[in-house]
Order: structure tokens, then sequence, then C-alpha cells
């Protein structure tokens, strides 16, 4: 990395520049937190525990001061923190490494940031070993590499960073929304779609026939769902055993759907007989009122499916299939209700024939559709857009750190003076800290 450094800065092992701290626990009396590398989550860190001494877990044998820098050992692992004044007090497990600043001459939170860099983590995870659990040794960690720049210089890079991440935090929080209001925006085209406000203007000067109240049962040629039992699987058959699972945005995912071979298929196609525009409809657990409709794009003179399933084949001269879809995602609240059960509840079919739909007539009926799918391509148009902005975003992070880590987020200054001056200020003051412990004297860093 020395050649891709800027003036004035420098090259050496993390553990040349910082303190890594040893193990081990002075006797304390009452209580003091503890954190393992579990306790930190979704970038907050939580307590696992509060112990004396006598009883603390033994892997707790770490004690920190304020500005210490910890971070977990084990490989893939993006787990670090700074040790502020809520956590000074504590106890942290053996699982992290623990480093501390000689005598205020590097930025713990400069440290931090780099342990967050991917520069950081390729070393590291490249370094780790193990059989059981993958992890960083201290002997490995001494060859992990680290920039440093001038004091004054690390100080900038800290402030800019603290600002552009904050800047970051605040888009995407506000990013976030975006998936809940278009969720939000979905729902209440399906409410206006199956209520006759999304038409509303439309049917003005229109002779048309008034909305009609109907039970599912009446506008279907049949309900029922699929097999009350299992198939034996078979491998490449060509003949599918679909399951909720494999229904996925509206329409059957093939990728993981399960094979059966001709003789079960047949047995259980008999009573499904799934057709096109066949209206699938998840009758149990935790995906009840899921639906799927039945489109070319599925093989679905191969297909039949799992007990789980409820299969409604509508009466198309009445209702067109993609409206009585829109009527049940417009009504999944409703179906909830209607179910039977609590630990599993269960769309009884008896219940599902009885459910009132309110139907315009066919010709309002495809204008809704009309208008359902052209909202809806809009929508996918906007998320598609976020998915792309949002990933984006989430790289931002990492070509920040990067900039950072080769002084180009900042202005170098003459005024700073020459890393090569710290480092030399920090080997002397390790020298003198090393001799003072030969001699048995308490040494503050």
């Amino acid at each position: 990395m020395e050649k891709e450094l800027p003036k004035n800065w420098v090259s050496d092992y993390l553990y040349n520049v910082l303190e890594p701290v040893k193990t081990g626990v002075k006797i304390y009396d009452g209580i003091k937190s503890y954190y393992s590398t579990g306790s930190i989550k979704d970038n907050g860190i939580f307590e696992e525990g509060i112990y004396d001494y006598y009883t603390k877990p033994s892997r707790a044998n770490r004690e920190v001061e304020i500005g210490d820098i910890l971070q977990a050992r084990m490989s893939y692992t993006d787990k670090a923190l700074l040790v502020n004044e809520s956590l000074k007090d504590s106890l942290f497990s053996t699982g992290f490494i623990q480093l501390r600043p000689f005598n205020k001459t590097i930025n713990s939170k400069y440290v931090l940031y780099f342990l967050k860099s991917d520069f950081f983590h390729s070393q590291k995870d490249e370094l780790a070993s193990g059989t059981t659990q993958v992890a960083i040794n201290d002997l490995n960690a001494k060859k992990i590499e680290f920039p440093l720049p001038p004091l004054a210089e690390q100080n900038r890079i800290v402030d800019k960073l603290d600002i552009l991440f904050a800047q970051l935090e605040t888009i995407k929080t506000s990013m976030a929304k975006v998936p809940l209001l278009l969720k939000d925006f979905r729902q209440q085209v399906l409410t206006q779609a199956v209520t006759g406000k999304l038409t509303e203007e439309w049917r003005k000067g229109k002779e048309l026939e008034e909305w009609k109240e109907y039970t599912l049962e009446s506008i279907s040629t049949k309900i029922t769902d699929g097999k009350h039992g299992d198939c034996k699987d078979e491998a490449n058959s060509g003949y599918y055993f679909l399951s909720v699972k494999n229904m996925k945005n509206g329409s059957i995912d093939f990728s993981s759907a399960r094979q059966i071979n001709f003789f079960e298929f047949s047995e259980v196609h008999k009573r499904t007989n799934l057709s096109l525009n066949d209206l699938l409809i998840s009758s149990t657990g935790a995906t009840i009122g899921k639906t799927a409709l039945v489109d070319k794009r599925i093989e679905f003179t191969k297909s039949t499916l799992q007990k789980s399933i409820a299969i409604v084949k509508p009466i198309e001269k009445i209702i067109n299939p993609f409206f009585l879809k829109c009527f049940f995602d417009a009504k999944i609240d409703y179906i909830k209700e209607i179910s039977t059960g609590t630990a599993q509840p269960n769309l009884l079919l008896s219940v599902l024939r009885k459910v009132i739909i309110n139907l315009p007539s066919l010709k309002e009926q495809q204008e809704i559709v009309y208008r359902v799918e052209s909202l809806f391509a809009k929508a996918d148009a906007i998320e598609k857009q976020y998915e792309t902005l949002k990933a984006k975003i989430d790289s931002l992070p990492q070509a920040i750190l990067h900039k950072a880590l080769k002084g180009e987020l900042t202005e170098q200054l003459d005024s700073d003076g020459d890393a090569k001056e710290l480092l030399q200020q920090i080997q002397s003051l390790r020298a003198e800290q090393s001799n003072l412990k030969k001699k048995g004297k308490k040494v503050k860093v």
C-alpha cells in the first residue's frame, strides 16, 4: 500500500501503531455489564448480561477504557465498536481484538473507520484460520497493514466521515419509506378497483349495468384444493407438485418446484385439473390469502398442487380472472378474518365458496384491469429505480472509506507535519512502556 499513500503518510502494521491490549480482569466489587461479539446487532450494541466477578463467564475477560477500539475476530464479520463513556466500566469477550492508541497519538475514530473498511476486512479474512470457527488470532493480526496520516489530518478525515455518514443515514431513513409507500399505493389501487372508485369518473355518461352481488361459488365452475397427502419425488420427470412457496409475484416460480412421477401426477390432476386463468389462493398458515393466477407462462398442463392451495375456476363470461385476483388481493385482511384456527389458520373451502363479490359489467372489469395494470406498471418502474438507487447508496460507505484511506477525502497540509515523525513518537512510547513494564511499573498509554 506504500506506493498508493499520499504525501506525509506512512504504512505500518496495525499492531505496531496501536497497542493490542491483553486479556485479564482485576477483581471488582458489585456487578458489571458484559458484551460479546453477538451483542453487536444491526449497528447497535445490546447488553448480554450483568455479572459480579465470581459469576462472570470465562470469556468475559476484557476490561476497557474510553477510546479503546474493539473488533470481532471471526472472519467475514463487520463488528467493530469504539468504547465511549457508557461502556467504560463494562466487560467484553475474548472474541474481540482490543486496540488502544499510545498517549492519544491516533484518533480512535479514525481506527474505527479503518476497521469498517474493505481494506481491513480483506486482510482479516485472508489471515483468519481455524476449523470449528474461522477467526484471526493475534499472531496473524500482526500482519495487517494500516495507513497512517498525520494526526491533524486524521482529525479532518474523521470530521468529514462523520458528516458524510450522518447524511447517508438520513438518506437511508428516507429511502426506507419507499417500499412501504409503494405497498400502500398498490393496496389503495386494489381497494379502489374492487369498490368502483377507480372507474367512478369513467362510468359517467356510459350505459353500464349496475354492480351486482354474487357468491364466489356462483361465478365459478369449480372450487377445490390440492392433494390431501404427499407425493414421491422423481427428478426430471417434467410433472410438477406445487406448494405455496412456488407462488411468487402473482404467478408460479418453477425454479424450486418438486417433480413427481407421471402416475401420481395423473391421480392428483384428476382432482385439481389445473387450467389457464385458474386462481390459486394459499389456504393455510402465515401465507393465507396469497394469490397467483395460472397464466400462459407456466406449464399448467403438467402441474398439480398440494392441499394448502385452494383452486378457483372462474366463469370468464361473468368475471375477468385478473379482476378476481384483484378482489382477493384487496381483501386479504378479510380472508384472514374468515379463516378458522389460531396457531395454524385455515381457509375452509365451504367458507371460501360463500365469499360475496360485487361485480360490475365485463366491460368495466376490463377497464379496471387495464387501469390496475397501468398503475402497477408505474409502481414497478419506481420500485426498479429505487432498487438501483439503493444499490448505489449501499455501495457508498466503502467508496467513501476507500477515498478516505487514500487521502482523497480531505486536503493534505504541510502544517500537519509528517506521519513518519508520528510513527517515531509511537515507537518511542512503545519502547518506554516496554522498559517500564520490565521494571514492574504501571504505565498509562
